[in-house]
Order: structure tokens, then sequence, then C-alpha cells
């Protein structure tokens, strides 16, 4: 540990020991290796939106437009085929009762997890 060393003019200075830095954090970084490692960190979070946006933005495609099929469907009468109608009726059925919560733990997560994630900078 540095011992501080009175002098004539009533200052002191810090004496250091064989082998004690006067700096115990180190030299700061280079300016080369603070690029690189902010490059390399922007990159990891780049790929982790990837990794993310794309099946999340296929489900949401694909329950989205699972939906404006049903809702097509309803529009334009019902099920117009003859074997499959209370089949048909059934699913077009559950997937009313159900859109709610569909929406609610599976596509406003979604939706505000991909917000969130694009509005990271």
């Amino acid at each position: 540990m540095a011992t501080k060393v009175k002098q004539k003019h009533g200052g002191a200075i810090n004496r250091f020991q064989k082998g004690e830095s006067g700096n115990p954090a180190g030299p700061p970084p280079k300016l080369l290796s603070t690029i690189t490692a902010e490059l390399i960190a922007a990159h990891k979070r780049i790929a982790e939106l990837e990794a993310l946006r794309k099946p999340a933005i296929y489900s949401a495609a694909v329950i989205g437009s699972f939906y404006e099929w049903v809702e097509r469907v309803e529009k334009a009468g019902g099920p117009t085929c003859i074997s499959g109608i209370a089949e048909c009726n059934a699913m077009i059925k559950s997937l009313r009762k159900n859109a709610k919560r569909a929406d609610e733990l599976v596509m406003k997560p979604l939706r505000e997890a991909i917000a969130a994630l694009e509005a990271k900078p």
C-alpha cells in the first residue's frame, strides 16, 4: 500500500512499495479494443434479434392469416363443404371462442417482444 511522505512545503506525496501500481485498475483500454468489443456486442445483439424476429414474424403471420380465413368463411355464409360442415363449424366455434385467449397469450406478447427488440439501440 502506498505510504504518504510529508514534504518540507507542507504537502505529501505517495510512495509506492516495490511492485505496487499507482493505477490498480490498470491502463485504460486502447481505442481499437474498445471499438472491437462494441462491434462484437452489437453483432451478438443483431444475431439474437434475427433469431427471434423471423420465427416470431412467421408465427404471427400464420396465426393472423388463420383467423382471417375464419372471418372470410363466416362472411361467405359459413362452411360450404357438405361432408365437413359439422367439423368445420366446430373448429370455427372453437377458434372464435379462443380468439381472445390466443391474442392475449400468443399474439400480444409476440408483438410486444418484436417491438421491444426493434426499439433497442
